[in-house]
């Protein structure tokens, strides 16, 4: 007698979605079937067998147009043979990782030992002032540079139903959550620049960097940035029809009638989140209107005078350590004393993923920033340098970063360890004395948690003959 099975026993005993057996089906990997002794579709034997395929295939890393491929051959005997061809192809890129690994490793134990012996050399000629260290407590939250009052300031202002964003609140967000699959209708316009929608850690951003020709799809959270060139799609100061499809397998954008991209993303599992409207500094951006289609349910209007700042939250926790968690990039926590140049500048403080900033004056510190990047600002010019394979920290877990600014050297000490020493930054070339501010921030709901920070003096040793 044949063997039924049920969508939730398949649910539990593989631990997969009733979502992505759905999506199997969908895409013909899987058939269920309707028997007259159920009142639901179920599963035979032979479709659980190829589930398990599918399953073990996916984790091989097997694209789902491969997987059908494969299981099209129906024998169990060339299946094998695929899957050891596989097996031999993963065997390959293993040694091949491997290498790279060990050439890698070389390379960065040596450039590491020249860095930090040239380290011990610089720090052999100056004296460092007992620390200071600046009470958590006392740090002002800033954005973009400024205190922010939002009493005193208009951030956004709704007129004839029309929603108008400045640039200082750089996000508005609907109360209500919302789980995919469903449709996103905007009507809005820029008057310069950075247009942008959010979802989750999902974001769209139109006229990306002063380019009308460039749309930008993040996901923050997969650490995935695509750079999509649309033309002259959204011209400045119009308002066009934006259309935002997200599903449980698939992201969707188009302007009007023209695709920007389209590309599969499942979403295991389809979590609910707010969605978002905003810019960046020196933008404005009215939406029009905003209306949202859910899977089974007739669209409606979203009331744009319901959305709302999605507040920050900074707290000192039981421990005395300050909690950092931002929806943006542009907000700090900063000193509200300056100190001036040549000082040294440590923090303790782990994240939860990525995105540690340190500040000082017209500076910034950026670890973990796109992919395992370093970026660096100057602290007087603002110049931007980056640098490649550096300033990598490891989640939730405590690290000390050092900061030394002299008049002829900047350090990049983590761990103990030296990252960066630079002695052509353009704020050595300042004949005069600086000061500013330092700070520290994250950005893009990522939570910085921060056991100290401390600012000390240098001043050059005194030759004794």
């Amino acid at each position: 007698m044949e063997q039924y099975y049920k969508i939730t026993y398949l649910r539990k005993k593989y631990n997969i979605s009733t979502r992505t057996l759905r999506w199997y089906e969908e895409k013909g990997l899987i058939q269920s079937v309707r028997i007259p002794e159920y009142s639901y579709r179920v599963y035979t034997a032979s479709t659980v067998r190829q589930l398990e395929y599918i399953l073990y295939f996916r984790k091989m890393g097997i694209g789902l147009q491969e997987i059908s491929s494969i299981l099209s051959r129906n024998t169990p005997e060339e299946i094998n043979k695929q899957i050891q061809e596989k097996q031999f192809q993963i065997d390959d890129q293993i040694q091949q990782l491997v290498q790279q690994r060990n050439a890698l490793v070389g390379n960065l134990t040596g450039f590491s030992e020249t860095l930090n012996q040239e380290k011990e050399q610089y720090l052999a000629t100056v004296r460092i002032d007992q620390a200071q260290a600046l009470p958590l407590s006392d740090l002002v939250y800033t954005e973009n540079g400024t205190i922010k009052n939002p009493s005193t300031r208009v951030f956004h202002q709704i007129h004839d139903r029309q929603l108008t964003l400045w640039d200082q609140e750089r996000c508005l967000f609907t109360a209500q959550r919302f789980a995919p699959p469903f449709t996103l209708h905007v009507t809005a316009k820029t008057n310069h620049e950075n247009l942008r929608l959010y979802f989750g850690p999902l974001e769209l951003i139109f006229r990306w960097e002063q380019n009308p020709d460039i749309m930008v799809f993040y996901d923050h959270e997969h650490a995935l940035i695509l750079k999509i060139p649309v033309g002259e799609l959204i011209p400045e100061n119009q308002f066009v029809d934006i259309y935002w499809c997200i599903s449980g397998h698939s992201i969707t954008c188009c302007v009007g009638d023209t695709t920007c991209f389209s590309l599969d993303h499942p979403f295991s599992p389809c979590e609910s989140y707010s969605l978002g409207f905003g810019t960046l500094p020196g933008n404005q951006i009215t939406i029009q209107q905003a209306s949202l289609s859910l899977s089974n349910q007739e669209p409606f209007v979203l009331d744009l005078t319901l959305l709302q700042h999605q507040s920050d939250i900074t707290e000192i926790n039981a421990d005395g350590h300050l909690v950092l968690c931002h929806s943006g990039d542009t907000q700090a926590m900063l000193c509200d004393t300056p100190f001036s140049v040549p000082m040294e500048y440590t923090t303790v403080a782990k994240v939860s993923k990525e995105n540690l900033r340190l500040y000082f004056h017209r500076g910034v510190l950026i670890l973990n920033w796109e992919k395992q990047q370093l970026f660096w600002r100057d602290p007087l010019t603002g110049e931007e340098r980056l640098f490649s394979g550096l300033g990598y920290i490891a989640p939730n877990q405590f690290h000390t970063i050092r900061q030394i600014f002299d008049h002829d050297t900047y350090l990049l000490e983590i761990d103990g360890i030296a990252q960066l020493l630079l002695h052509d930054a353009p704020y050595m070339k300042q004949t005069t004395p600086f000061a500013g501010k330092v700070g520290i921030g994250t950005a893009f709901s990522n939570t910085v948690t921060v056991k100290s920070l401390t600012v000390a003096s240098l001043h050059k040793k005194t030759r004794t003959y």
